[in-house]
């Protein structure tokens, strides 16, 4: 037996994560995979839901963190499954990083020995790497999910790599120092009025052209 604590990251808050399909391909895969975790091993299970506030739509208060935990508890409602977890949520980070800084801090306080780590296919690689760097000597293991149908899965890969390779180099760039990591959250932040200003008709688009023009010129050596 051994407890463990699955960390879920949340990938922006949609209109209506109930009817979300892409959400709920996700989180009910995380789901099954906690389940199946604990069936094997045993233990207590802590969930703990990574994301902030980066609702698209006014009055913008709804967060990654909560919105994940209200569609995930209706999962172990069903009288068939015994899932009696301790949900909670992680609701501050604009971003990956701030997320896995979020989640660290979290296991450190839990004195967690086993974490779960799940993220969206195309950014396990860099999640992993980060993990490494974030988490040192813990037992943590990274769980892709691939149940991203969107415009942004089917991007040529060549942009893809790029896009991983600029967002490492500069997260590995802020975990150097307080200050870069101000400079990482500020860029955060204007990222999300760009893209609040752009609309939600218009996200994928100004996504991509944000990662385009901010990404690269932000890496610092």
């Amino acid at each position: 037996m051994h407890d463990s604590t699955h960390f879920i990251f949340g990938y922006g808050v949609p209109e209506d994560i109930a009817t979300d399909w892409n959400y709920n391909t996700y989180l009910r895969v995380a789901f099954n995979h906690v389940f199946e975790t604990q069936r094997q091993h045993g233990g207590e299970v802590t969930v703990a839901f990574c994301g902030g506030p980066t609702d698209m739509r006014e009055p913008y208060d709804r967060t990654e963190a909560g919105e994940m935990k209200r569609l995930f508890s209706t999962f172990s409602e069903r009288p068939f499954v015994n899932a009696e977890w301790r949900l909670v949520e992680l609701d501050e980070g604009l971003s990956t990083l701030e997320d896995l800084l979020a989640a660290k801090q979290h296991a450190d306080e839990q004195d967690s020995t086993n974490a779960y780590i799940y993220c969206e296919f195309t950014r396990w690689k860099r999640v992993d790497r980060l993990a490494q760097d974030v988490f040192g000597t813990m037992n943590v293991t990274v769980v892709p999910i691939d149940f991203d149908h969107s415009q942004s899965r089917y991007h040529e890969a060549d942009f893809l790599e790029q896009r991983e390779q600029r967002d490492l180099e500069f997260e590995r760039w802020s975990l150097k120092s307080k200050e870069n990591l101000a400079e990482h959250h500020a860029l955060h932040e204007e990222k999300l009025k760009r893209l609040r200003e752009a609309g939600p008709e218009h996200h994928q688009d100004a996504l991509k052209a944000w990662w385009e023009e901010r990404i690269a010129s932000s890496v610092s050596t």
